[in-house]
This record gives C-alpha cells, structure tokens and sequence, in this order.
C-alpha cells in the first residue's frame, strides 16, 4: 500500500501593520505573527525610532517565517539652525546641540551675547553641520545680499543653501 500526502505549501500571513509604531513595538507584533524581521534605520522625516515603512507593505500574504524589512526613522538628515542670536554662547550651544548640530569655535569673547551664526539662522542645514559662533562682527565670512552683523529681526529673502554632506 502506498500513501501520498499532498503539502498545501507553507501557512501563509498577512503582514501586520507597523508604520507608526516604534521599533520594539513593530517587532513584537512581527514575532506575535511568526515573522522574522531585518530592521533599516535611515533618516526619514519620521520621529527618531518611529517605523515608517515595511517591505513588503502592510496587508501582504507571505509565508510564516519570511522575513520583512522594516524601516526605522533615525530622525530628519535636516534641521533648521535655532535663532540663537543676542544669547550668550554657552546658553547658545545647548539650544544647537539639542537641533542636532556640532558646535565650532567661538569668535570674539565667551561672555557676549552672540551676534552672528556661521550658517546662518533660521536655515535649513544637515544635522551634525558645525556651527561657528560669533560675539563680534569682525572675522565674519561676507555672504552677498547679507550683513555682517545679524539682527533678532526674521530673516528676509532666500535661505542659504544647504550644506553638503
């Protein structure tokens, strides 16, 4: 006597959805589902450790055991540089450290209020861009169409473009 069994392949899952979810979060509701999971971290718009995509997307039949890339926010790759102006430096470079930047020198005397940033305010710039600091209007790099010296008033015109990495 012969017996044949015929196998109706592996058991299949939806993927679950994990856009929004932190990453603890997202891969226990994988492991919850019998899905493995690789996780991405990349700069996304996202809040720093948010999920913001899968692949395959959310609602996908795949066998049990396959595994799913997940894409994890490690925060925006830009900031725009806080309007530190008239602050003394060291209250200045707390306020530019918590946006994201690196902190270079100090130009003119540490117990001034500030005058100049080095990019300039209220621009768009990729985080870890060191920022210069300047108590004085003297050394500051011209920019065309820019003062020497910055105000607290807004900005006006054009941001400056951004840095490269």
């Amino acid at each position: 006597e012969i017996r044949l069994t015929v196998s109706s392949g592996l058991p299949t899952v939806a993927v679950p959805k994990v856009v929004g979810l932190t990453e603890e979060e997202a891969l226990a509701k994988l492991v919850e589902s019998n899905i493995s999971a690789t996780v991405v971290k990349a700069a996304n718009d996202s809040p720093k450790g948010t999920v913001y995509g899968s692949e395959p997307k959310a609602a996908t039949v795949i066998d049990r055991g396959t595994n799913v890339k997940v894409f994890v926010s490690t925060g925006p790759a830009f900031a725009v540089v806080p309007n530190v102006i008239g602050l003394l430096p060291v209250d200045a470079i707390a306020q530019l450290r918590a946006a994201g930047f690196r902190i270079g020198n100090t130009i003119g005397p540490a117990d001034e209020p500030l005058k100049h940033t080095r990019p300039l305010r209220n621009t768009r710039q990729r985080r870890g861009t060191v920022v210069t600091l300047y108590t004085t209007s003297e050394g500051v790099p011209e920019v065309p169409g820019v003062a020497a010296t910055q105000t607290s008033k807004p900005p006006t015109g054009e941001p400056e473009a951004t840095s490269p990495a």
